[in-house]
């Protein structure tokens, strides 16, 4: 064999491992523009955040873990980002404004000040495949209903990531 055709072997094995590479990437990993400010300071406005889309059923996250999701209004749709609180099973009631987790009140150290909403919500258990959300901009997130607290528990079909 001459070293020209070597080399023309060798150029497209790597020609291919760079587009299995980008596949593999383009498949696993994302970017998400934030888009409102319901997760503020955590998440800023308007700004990119890698996001992993192969993470979406609820025994892939846990508590505390940044999600993104879509939730529709008055006809239109929008990528929503918010805290997981609970997981399938778990408990959660919020007495004015204070969330408990299976009967524990839990730190919401995370909310800004000011942001956090005195709503009393029943008790209640989280189905199975759907998880419990909170944004860190309580009162914003509850006006506009983007979270668990006017939606309910948001169910694995549209989480669409979590973030990193």
């Amino acid at each position: 064999m001459s070293i020209q055709l070597i080399l023309g072997y060798v150029k497209i094995l790597v020609g291919f491992a760079l587009l299995w590479g980008g596949f593999l990437v383009w498949n696993n990993i994302g970017c998400r523009r934030i888009e409102g400010v319901e997760m503020e300071p955590a998440l800023k406005k308007d700004k990119g955040v890698g996001i992993s889309p192969q993470i979406r059923r609820p025994d892939q996250l846990q508590r505390d873990d940044f999600i993104s999701y879509t939730t529709a209004q008055g006809g239109k749709s929008r990528v929503v980002a918010a805290r997981v609180i609970g997981l399938p099973g778990d408990r959660v009631r919020i007495v004015e404004g204070e969330v408990y987790l299976n009967g524990s009140k839990i730190p919401s150290n995370y909310v800004p000040k000011g942001q956090n909403s005195k709503e009393t919500l029943e008790e209640m258990i989280v189905p199975r495949d759907h998880v419990y959300v909170l944004c860190d901009g309580r009162s914003a997130a509850y006006n506009g209903g983007l979270d668990s607290r006017k939606l309910g528990p948001i169910g694995q079909w549209a989480v669409s990531g979590k973030f990193w």
